[in-house]
């Protein structure tokens, strides 16, 4: 390959540099009342290509102090996450990684044209002790 014909490493984002692998997610459908109580919506998984990748330390000290102590992780990928944002909190979907469970919380999306992807960071749901 030439040398004009290579691309600059610049334009290349940094999780298409690493690979990629499957990741269940899971979409919660919204839940409704019966009776006077709350019932839970059904849950759907599919599966996506992502690459995951923990939060740095550097990006923990911007959070929100009730934030920080939370396991974070960065989800990047070409398929669409519900968030927390987006949605209510019950609604945002999950993701299913290394035996944990995650709420999608934040997300942003870089529309360019030609290297589209999304940007998700989702928090560990605390496992309960019952």
């Amino acid at each position: 390959m030439a040398l004009e014909e290579r691309p600059k490493r610049g334009s290349i984002p940094h999780f298409l540099l690493t690979k990629r692998v499957p990741i269940v997610v899971i979409s919660v459908s919204g839940g409704y009342f019966e009776r006077g109580r709350w019932v839970e919506g059904e849950e759907v998984p599919r599966t996506i290509q992502a690459n995951v990748q923990p939060l740095r330390f550097e990006e923990t000290l911007k959070m929100e102090e009730a934030d920080r102590t939370r396991e974070w992780i960065k989800v990047y990928t070409t398929d669409v996450i519900n968030t927390v944002e987006e949605k209510e909190e019950h609604e945002a979907d999950l993701v299913e990684w290394q035996g944990h469970r995650y709420r999608a919380m934040r997300s942003r999306s870089y529309l360019m044209g030609t290297l589209d992807h999304n940007h998700i960071l989702c928090a560990r749901i605390p496992e309960s002790a019952l």
